[in-house]
């Protein structure tokens, strides 16, 4: 069936993977194909990821421990059926040791990996979920775990000098100072980076509190609504430590 190549690299200790997509072999329509050969091209082993749906491979880095980045698009575990990118960390044997997928309702895809002396790595992608509108740019930090440690895109905070969120970062315990405010009542809903929803929060006069230490560390967005219709009032970043 169709075969595609798309990032090859040398370890330091010249070991030559090739990186791609693949019909032929896995469990969907397209997985994620790694290959290991000699330095004559002979196939050593080759080992697929994914699952039924499509997964397509874009970019491949090695780092001091000779671990594996794979990073490329997802449609079997995006959220709602979408594309999502997707991270495949292994060892030098190819043997996963975790994945990540990164998205929100509409198509993210990922383009780059590049791995970061901390035996971490920062990935380069596309975002529609997230952003000012449409096709953004998209950069992520993870550290060697697989735990997201920033995310960058062009989302703002809507109406920022209407209310502020303190401290940054929000440890346990945090406050919102509303300005001109005539509404008593909030609902606050946390999602992860991957579009999920995390947790709602009803916060109410007077100090507008809300408790986060129940949350992992991490980059949230939040959304504040009245508790009289969905609107979104408010929408931004969270960071939670």
């Amino acid at each position: 069936e169709h075969d595609f190549g798309y990032s090859i690299i040398q370890s330091q200790q010249n070991d030559i993977y090739i990186f791609g997509s693949s019909q032929s072999y896995g469990s969907g329509s397209f997985d994620m194909l790694l290959c290991k050969t000699d330095e004559n091209g002979e196939t050593i082993w080759q080992k697929t990821y994914g699952g039924v749906n499509y997964e397509y491979g874009q970019s491949i880095a090695v780092n001091a421990q000779r671990e594996l980045f794979l990073l490329g698009t997802t449609s079997s575990f995006g959220i709602n059926n979408s594309p999502d990118i997707y991270l495949v960390k292994t060892d030098e044997t190819g043997d996963e040791k975790w994945s990540l997928t990164i998205g929100g309702s509409e198509t993210e895809f990922g383009y780059q990996v590049v791995a970061t002396p901390d035996s971490g790595c920062m990935i380069i992608g596309e975002t529609n979920s997230f952003g000012a509108g449409f096709s953004d740019f998209l950069i992520t930090k993870v550290d060697k775990n697989g735990i997201i440690e920033y995310f960058i895109d062009s989302i703002e905070v809507t109406h920022e000098e209407e209310m502020l969120i303190y401290p940054i970062p929000v440890h346990q315990q945090g406050r919102i100072r509303f300005k001109n405010n005539t509404v008593s009542d909030f609902n606050m809903m946390l999602i992860s980076l991957s579009g999920q929803h995390i947790k709602s929060i009803h916060i109410y006069q007077p100090d507008y509190n809300f408790n986060v230490s129940t949350m992992r560390p991490g980059l949230y967005f939040y959304q504040i609504t009245s508790t009289d219709n969905s609107k979104i009032l408010f929408k931004g970043k969270l960071v939670i430590r």
